[in-house]
C-alpha cells in the first residue's frame, strides 16, 4: 500500500468515526403545509400571501435570484410555510415588505414565525 493510499484510508476511517452508521429510515418529524393559492388553507393566509404577491409584482424584479424563501409559522395548531408567489426571483422584490407580512401574520394569530431568506440561485 502506498503512502497516498494509507492517507486516504486513514482519512476515510476518521470520517466514519465522525459519522457513525445510523438508521436511515424516513421519519415524519413535523408536517408543514406549503401554502399555495389552490391549497385548502385558511382564507386569511391566502389573503396575506396574495397581498405579498401584489407588493412584489409592483416592486419589480430586483436583487439576487433566490429560491426557497418564505415564512414558516404556526397557525391554528398547524405548521405552514408561505413562500412569496411573485413571478420574480429577485429577492428584494419581496423582501422589501417582509416585515409588513410578518406583522400581518402576527395580527391574524400566527406564532413561532421564522423567515427563511432562501438560497441564491
Amino acid at each position: 500500500m502506498t503512502n497516498i493510499e494509507k492517507l486516504l484510508n486513514q482519512k476515510e476511517q476518521e470520517e466514519r468515526s465522525f459519522y457513525p452508521l445510523i438508521d436511515l429510515e424516513p421519519m415524519l418529524v413535523a408536517e408543514v403545509l406549503h401554502i399555495m393559492p389552490d391549497l385548502n388553507v385558511p382564507e386569511e393566509l391566502k389573503t396575506i400571501q396574495a397581498y405579498w404577491k401584489d407588493e412584489a409584482e409592483f416592486y419589480g424584479d430586483v436583487g439576487a435570484c433566490v429560491l426557497g424563501a418564505g415564512f414558516e409559522f404556526n397557525y391554528q395548531e398547524q405548521r405552514y410555510f408561505m413562500p412569496p408567489i411573485s413571478r420574480w426571483q429577485g429577492s428584494v422584490s419581496w423582501e422589501h415588505c417582509k416585515d409588513e407580512i410578518e406583522k400581518k401574520l402576527l395580527e391574524v394569530g400566527a406564532t413561532d414565525i421564522h423567515y427563511d431568506f432562501g438560497r441564491m440561485d
